[in-house]
């Protein structure tokens, strides 16, 4: 079984120094996730993943900020630990993003961010794997806007994305997202994204030293390999299948060459597991599934077709098999 999700407490601490800037003592928060307030001072020590992104959604009622998070992105200081310090020495924005995708990892467990270019664009990715980690709104509105902050800190001039992407639904004025980002704001998508023009990426402006990203690098690398957790093929797979992929039809074929084995092997691995695909592709689904219909309102067709299903019923027949109840009665018994 996977090992409980982490994030350092170098990512935790400058949200809770932010709620006390916003007037609000951050303790009775702690408290009642049990998160110990002393033990934040000290940059080795780890906090469950989910714990702080709860946090982050009781600071946003806490401050009567419903954009709390993206306030807190939009004016992240870059002395915020090492990743920051990584991205602002890179050579470039391209090394600055490729250490980024690296080495987050090292600070904070079950989160992708990837680098992708298509369609004449660059698209920097981030996303929480755990799809029980819910809801996440301010997580994934923070850490679009921080990466945009980040941006425009290396290359020293205002940053203006083409467009960015939320994965929940808005909450909020539409024109209020498009002022702080000054581009499209898109909700509802497979990810959340900051999509750009990819000749940026080629820029070369360090805010730094760039003799500090070799030094920086190695540190991370290191806390990288201290921290890897062995994994089980399944949850490897899971962890790679994303609703993006669920909605374009996702094969054992298509994932064997992700990973470079033959679909027999990938099989194999599997079956040695006492698993397969189609449960690990099954998990997956209803996953995703059990998050939108709790945090979204999306409709119930809609969630069929975005995690696979040609149409409506047959994801109903699956859900309930895999939950015990319908789509319908599991979204009326949500609190």
């Amino acid at each position: 079984m996977k090992n409980e999700p982490m994030v350092s407490t170098q990512i935790v601490l400058p949200v809770v120094e932010n709620l006390r800037e916003a007037g609000v003592c951050p303790d009775p928060l702690l408290e009642t996730l049990g998160i110990d307030r002393d033990g934040l001072s000290d940059v080795d020590a780890l906090v469950p993943l989910r714990k702080y992104v709860q946090f982050f959604e009781l600071a946003a009622d806490a401050s009567r900020n419903s954009h709390f998070g993206l306030a807190a992105g939009k004016a992240i200081e870059v002395s915020t630990g090492p990743i920051s310090f990584l991205f602002l020495s890179a050579p470039t924005l391209a090394n600055a993003f490729a250490g980024l995708c690296d080495y987050l990892r090292a600070l904070q467990d079950a989160t992708e961010c990837r680098l992708l270019t298509a369609e004449g664009k660059a698209r920097f990715v981030y996303r929480l794997l755990d799809e029980s980690i819910a809801p996440r709104r301010q997580d994934s509105e923070y850490s679009i806007a921080a990466t945009c902050r980040l941006i425009s800190n290396y290359i020293g001039r205002p940053f203006v994305p083409s467009e960015i992407w939320f994965e929940h639904a808005r909450v909020g004025n539409q024109a209020h997202f498009e002022t702080v980002f000054n581009c499209h704001v898109f909700f509802g998508q497979d990810t959340n994204a900051v999509v750009f023009e990819p000749e940026l990426l080629m820029v070369s402006a360090p805010s730094m030293s760039r003799k500090l990203y070799p030094i920086i690098a190695s540190h991370l690398r290191g806390l990288v390999n201290s921290r890897s957790a062995a994994s089980t093929f399944a949850e490897q797979i899971g962890d790679l299948i994303d609703q993006s992929m669920l909605a374009r039809g996702v094969t054992a074929g298509g994932i064997a060459e992700l990973l470079g084995v033959s679909e027999s092997t990938l099989s194999r691995r599997l079956r040695s597991e006492g698993t397969s695909f189609m449960i690990v592709l099954t998990n997956k689904r209803m996953a995703i599934a059990k998050r939108l219909l709790n945090h979204t309102e999306m409709p119930i067709a809609e969630i069929a077709l975005s995690v696979g299903y040609a149409e409506n019923a047959s994801f109903s027949r699956a859900f309930k098999a895999w939950s015990g109840q319908t789509p319908e009665n599991f979204r009326s018994r949500r609190i």
